[in-house]
């Protein structure tokens, strides 16, 4: 049975020099070789991100978030801003609920660009000590103003935090200035999914207010390694930066974007996130006729092309999801994609 193309955000397509990685023999987490590997990924995940630091976990991109919210609440009497214009953005605020941390938030509608100016006055206004926000809102796919944010806080000294979990790995990013900010294994970094990345620019003394599995500072007393890890998932994470490190993929992402925005403004088919802030490496789109996501997405399926359109968020907005995270989709996976749209199209039009 031939391999399906995968335009899915995740899980993405893995290079052969990474799945050989992962396949190798498991080593010890208490071995000096780990410690070695621990090492190797984290220097490249500054040179990457310019974050001075980079605590490692077992889990999803989730997980990173969750350790934000839980080293925020060990800042006390410090009040924050979450900023939200998406699904992540709003399960960023669920987050902080649970954590019972102090904030206010700013929703807008999804798809929305914040008013950088209306943050400005609210963390003049409110006394904000840190703000929180999604750097590439996946369920839109738009980019939200990391830069502009960074420069509004500069002057306020207010601590940023930022998911940058779908951005990490296509765009290249300075978070040199960054409080707290999430990344995982999969997505941009194009290795299997199941490591937690929490980058950050400041070494913290572990806390007694918070669970251990979530505490940053716990995690750098330990060397970095306090608990059992997957030297497999390592290996592979490795082997995926040390080539995102040797050529820099945004220009391919960003050529296949345009083809796909250009044929998707041919067909006339409404694209959720508008082109000034639209992430090349997400495109959602929206239909008006009932289920027309849904079954888009199972005829895609049917003749070998993987998308998202099985979230309940999509689902619930009629949406559907092309995502070019990974660098082994070639052009003509897009031209197939395409050729299958036109052949969607035409079936229904009968």
């Amino acid at each position: 049975m031939k391999k399906p193309i995968s335009f899915l955000s995740g899980p993405v397509m893995i290079s052969p020099k990474v799945s050989k990685a992962f396949s190798q023999d498991a080593i010890s987490h208490r071995s000096s070789e780990f410690s070695k590997l621990v090492d190797e990924v984290q220097s490249k995940l500054k040179i990457l991100t310019k974050a001075k630091y980079s605590t490692l976990m077992m889990g999803s991109g989730s997980l990173a978030n969750e350790v934000i919210a839980a080293n925020l609440s060990t800042l006390k009497n410090e009040v924050g801003l979450i900023i939200s214009n998406g699904e992540f953005g709003e399960r960023l605020i669920n987050q902080a609920t649970r954590h019972n941390l102090n904030f206010h938030s700013l929703k807008k509608n999804w798809g929305e660009v914040f008013d950088y100016h209306e943050i400005a006055e609210i963390l003049l206004k409110k006394k904000i000590d840190w703000i929180w926000f999604v750097h590439c809102e996946t369920s839109t796919g738009m980019m939200n103003d990391l830069e502009q944010i960074l420069e509004i806080t500069e002057k306020t000294n207010v601590k940023v935090c930022v998911d940058c979990v779908s951005s990490i790995g296509v765009y290249q990013i300075d978070l040199s200035k960054v409080y707290l900010a999430s990344a995982s294994s999969n997505k941009g970094l194009e290795s299997f999914a199941g490591i937690a990345i929490v980058l950050h620019n400041h070494q913290p003394e572990p806390q007694n207010s918070i669970a251990q599995y979530l505490d940053i500072g716990f995690y750098q007393a330990k060397n970095n390694i306090p608990f059992t890890f997957s030297s497999n998932l390592l290996k592979a994470l490795n082997a995926s930066l040390e080539l995102i490190l040797q050529k820099d993929k945004t220009p391919k992402i960003q050529k296949l974007n345009d083809d796909l925005v250009k044929f998707l403004g041919q067909q006339k088919i409404k694209i959720v996130a508008s082109e000034k802030v639209k992430s090349c490496a997400i495109t959602t789109i929206e239909f008006d006729q009932s289920q027309q996501s849904e079954k888009l997405g199972q005829f895609l399926e049917s003749q070998g092309i993987l998308v998202h359109y099985q979230n309940s968020y999509l689902k619930e907005r009629n949406w559907l999801q092309i995502a070019f995270f990974s660098s082994s989709i070639k052009v003509s996976d897009l031209e197939k994609l395409k050729n299958i749209l036109l052949k969607f199209r035409n079936l229904n039009n009968q």
